[in-house]
Formats: C-alpha cells, structure tokens, sequence
C-alpha cells in the first residue's frame, strides 16, 4: 500500500517544527473568482462549485503551547444574497462546495463567503435563478431530467466513442495524464451500466474527445441555428470520496471556446463512517449533468474532458470511476 501525507498533515507538522506560533496569518487576501453551474430553475436544488483564490482553513496550536495540541479549522460560511447557503465543503485553497436551496425566488444573486478567520468575499451578480417558464438560459441541476428523451426534439445518438469502457480499452479517448497505474477499462459488477467501467489511479488521469460536428454530418446552418446540446456523465466513489473534475467545451471553426461549463468536485462519502465496510458500502455513482442553449454561432467542435486522483493513494484503480459519458445534440 501506498501512503502520502495529506496537505493538511504537512501543514500541520511545519507548524509544529515552527514552535507555538499561530498559523497562518492573513496571507493574501481571500477572492471568489466564478460559481459552475452558475443558475438554476426556480424551485430546484443545485450543487455549485465556488472558484477563488486563497479558500484555506486554519490551524493553530493550543493556547498554551502545551504538547502537540493541533487545532484545524475548515468551517466556511456561504451565502446567496441574503440567503445562507447549504453544505458549504472545503475542497482545496481554490474550490468550495455548496448547495443552493430550492426556496429562491427567481432573480440574481451576489455569492459571498466568510472564512474561518473571518474574512469574507464577495462575488457580485454571480448566480441566476430563473422563472420556471424561461428555458433560454443555460441550466444545471445534477438530475438525469436534463438528458431524458423530450418529444419536442430530433436528437442525435451519442455523439461519444466508447462512452462506458465496454470497449475494453481506452480506444477513443486521447489521454493526456495517466499517473500512477494509469486509466484502465475495468470488468464490474459494480459499473453503472453493462459489464465495464472506466478506473483512474493515485496519481491524475485524465483525457478527452474532440467532436468534429462537420465531419459527423451537421451543416454550418444547423449548427449557427444553435441546437440544444445535452452532455452527462456519471461519476462513481471508490472506496473513499476522490477528486474528479468533468468539462465540457464547445469550440468554434479555429477551435477557440466559445462556451464551457465545468464540475469540480469530490465524490460522495459517508463522513460520519470510522469503518472500512461502512466505505465500501456507501460507494455510489453520481450523474453530472449539464444543457447548453443560446451559446452563440460558430460551433463546429465539442471537447469532452474528464479526470480524477486517488486520495488514498493506493496501488491499482482506487480514483474515482467513469461510466456512460454522453453528449447529445437536440434540433
């Protein structure tokens, strides 16, 4: 078995070496940078991820340097507007997790958060809520609704290869991190769908697809017109919750972005569990999902990434797990 010292642990012993100061200081000032997804349909719940820029917890000695006494602090406060948010999750010192609660009347919404030391942040006009008759805004909700087959629609198939590893081999991907064991095409009972599923390892993976629309038989006109595309994956804990990242660009004619969304998170655990078994049971698959409307002209490209890391850091596949990627395109 592998074993690496969490960044918190490093953390912690460099203020033991350092003595009976406190640590750290205010350091660089705390900044929110974006919020993916970024709106919601009144009435729904959604997890969002926060971007910024210094998101670190606290740690101090106890107060009269007696012993080894640590004390970690990684308690942050959300809010919406005046509304707090729910489940606010430290990630890493550029990434929190939350959830928006499903109360919001329809309108925009600055993002703020508070640190554990205090300090707070402010994002303006970060996040929309929209009436449940405006459909022309883009929309996540990390429900399997947003890609269930809609009559008003001609969608295509899946515009993916080897979607869910039932290839048996990674054909159709392009891997660009294959650290520790690497990616894998895994043989499980356990996959969410079929006999297969992608594994990743202990140190990142990560890959992608590039559509060609053209080359597939789309017209320049059908594309300019705008069609709604679906994109989803579903995403699997092993053993215990592992970072994982999934995005999702669309490009134009000289492959230059011209919208993207993206989830940054960790897989679900069980954080009250002090058992192996009581992981192993609670490994479940996840669906993020996402539909781009109103993006503009020039799409010619999609771009499909994913990837995760092991936070265990053991031999073999123990990152999170990839299954049924798909990305649909509904005139």
């Amino acid at each position: 078995m592998r074993i690496s010292i969490d960044k918190r642990v490093l953390l912690v012993l460099l203020l033991v070496a350092t003595g009976c100061a406190m640590a750290p200081g205010d350091g660089d000032a705390v900044v929110l940078i974006s919020v993916t997804p970024d709106s919601v349909v009144e009435g729904q719940t959604v997890e969002i991820t926060i971007e910024g820029r210094a998101l670190e917890p606290t740690m101090y000695r106890n107060a009269n340097c007696s012993g080894n006494s640590i004390e970690i602090d990684d308690v942050f406060q959300g809010a919406m507007g005046d509304n707090d948010l729910e489940s606010v999750i430290w990630i890493d010192g550029q990434h929190l997790d939350a959830t928006v609660p499903d109360d919001l009347p329809a309108g925009t919404y600055s993002v703020s958060i508070v640190d554990p030391r205090g300090r707070t942040a402010v994002l303006e006009d970060a996040f929309t809520v929209l009436g449940s008759g405006d459909t022309d805004t883009d929309t996540d909700t990390d429900t399997d609704t947003d890609t269930d087959t809609d009559t008003e629609f001609d969608c295509s198939d899946n515009l993916l290869d080897n979607p869910g590893a039932e290839d048996g081999d990674m054909s159709g991907w392009e891997v660009t991190e294959n650290g520790g064991y690497g990616w894998a095409s895994i043989d499980s009972e356990d996959a969410f769908e079929g006999d297969r599923r992608f594994g990743t390892s202990y140190e990142w993976c990560r890959r992608y697809q590039q559509i060609d629309l053209l080359s597939l038989g789309f017209t320049e006109e059908e594309l300019d017109a705008q069609p709604e595309i679906r994109v989803s994956e579903w995403v699997g804990e092993v053993f215990e919750p592992d970072k994982y990242e999934v995005n999702v660009e669309l490009l134009n004619g000289d492959q230059i972005v011209i919208n993207n969304w993206t989830v940054a998170a960790t897989t679900d655990g069980d954080a009250t569990c002090t058992t192996a078994d009581c992981f192993w049971d609670d490994d479940d698959w996840i669906e993020v999902s996402h539909v781009f409307t109103g993006y503009g002209a020039g799409l010619r490209y999609i771009r499909f990434s994913d990837g995760s890391v092991d936070t265990e850091w053991w031999l073999d596949w123990y990152g999170a797990a990839f299954d049924a990627a798909e990305v649909i395109i509904c005139q």
